[in-house]
């Protein structure tokens, strides 16, 4: 973090505690896994995610039928950046010629 003399990795609960003064930090605990509505810290502790996160409350971490089709889609497609200009048409081969000279700058 600039101008704080606190690195990154000084921090008691890691990146998560920077933003927080020193006095009050509490370091959270590292989440290793998590099913259902459930998680667990690398210590195995359980806790209740209670993130209220929308996904959680309505699906819950690892639901099979989630896993299923995110992975169904992987395998169809698994990234497209839509605001590129190559998506579109598959344009004709190249005929072998090289392209046409950029104009030079007049600035």
């Amino acid at each position: 973090m600039i101008g704080s003399g606190l690195s990154n990795s000084a921090a008691p609960g890691g990146t998560q505690d920077i933003f927080y003064s020193r006095k009050s930090i509490v370091p959270l605990p590292m989440i290793e896994r998590a099913a259902g509505v459930m998680m667990w810290d690398e210590a195995g502790r359980e806790f209740l995610d209670s993130s209220a996160g929308p996904m959680v409350s309505a699906l819950g971490h690892g639901n099979p039928r989630v896993i299923e089709a995110m992975a169904a889609q992987a395998r169809k497609l698994d990234y497209a950046y839509s605001r590129s200009p190559g998506i579109g048409p598959i344009s004709p081969m190249p005929t072998g010629l090289p392209p046409p000279p950029v104009p030079a700058s007049s600035a």
